[in-house]
């Protein structure tokens, strides 16, 4: 009798590590969708009623509840930062706080954003010299291995239960931050230390969006980001 269980058991494992899965991948990460393929998985359309997955990776798309529940096996987040920066600008945060590590998290899809199930989490250094194009750089380049890594076992059964059991010690730290956050921490204070500043600047300067003083109804934007040694 065991030995027919056991054969019964196997056959089972076989079948479902062949399914096909139907996966609706939100992206504009065409590698993303290179590795699902080359893991054998189907990519469907949105509008493709009851996949087995729903998979969010770099989108600023907030899926609703409703759709979350389609998902015959989960809807799952990639989120660029660690448990404890959950929303957005988690980069900023970390860099303005003087954080010596960062990371990534993947997680199941909920309402409030970003409050899910932790699934993994991937940490890595932050270096001194690091500032947000450099730490986005690591970032993603740490999402994307993360990425690799977790969707090979989507085709395990209770595999979302394996990984929950082994990330449960993870969990989110506060309210998802939102993107006036980031817009607040480039305003420069009028009364800003030079320490400060050099905080502001590291944490928010990039070519396209720079840190700003706002004075008597006008706007000082920072035109160039030029270090001097001082003597």
């Amino acid at each position: 009798v065991t030995g027919k269980l056991w054969n019964i058991l196997l056959k089972s494992l076989i079948i479902w590590s062949m399914y096909i899965l139907k996966i609706v991948l939100n992206t504009t990460n065409d590698e993303t969708r290179n590795i699902l393929r080359s893991y054998g998985h189907e990519l469907v359309n949105k509008s493709y009623s009851e996949p087995d997955y729903i998979i969010c990776y770099r989108t600023y798309d907030i899926i609703s509840e409703e759709v979350i529940k389609s998902a015959k096996i989960g809807a799952i987040n990639f989120h660029t930062g660690p448990p404890q920066y959950p929303g957005r600008g988690s980069v900023n945060h970390a860099l303005y706080n003087n954080d010596t590590e960062f990371g990534v998290t993947t997680h199941l899809m909920s309402h409030p954003i970003d409050s899910g199930q932790i699934l993994d989490v991937r940490f890595f250094d932050i270096d001194r010299g690091d500032n947000v194009e450099s730490l986005w750089e690591k970032t993603e380049e740490n999402l994307l291995i993360m990425f690799r890594d977790f969707c090979m076992g989507l085709n395990e059964p209770e595999y979302l239960s394996m990984k929950m059991e082994q990330n449960y010690d993870y969990k989110w730290k506060g309210k998802a931050n939102k993107m006036k956050q980031i817009d607040n921490l480039q305003i420069v204070p009028l009364n800003c230390t030079e320490e400060e500043l050099k905080s502001i600047i590291r944490s928010t300067y990039t070519p396209e969006f720079r840190p700003k003083i706002l004075m008597h109804g006008y706007e000082f934007v920072m035109k160039e980001l030029e270090i001097k040694d001082k003597k």
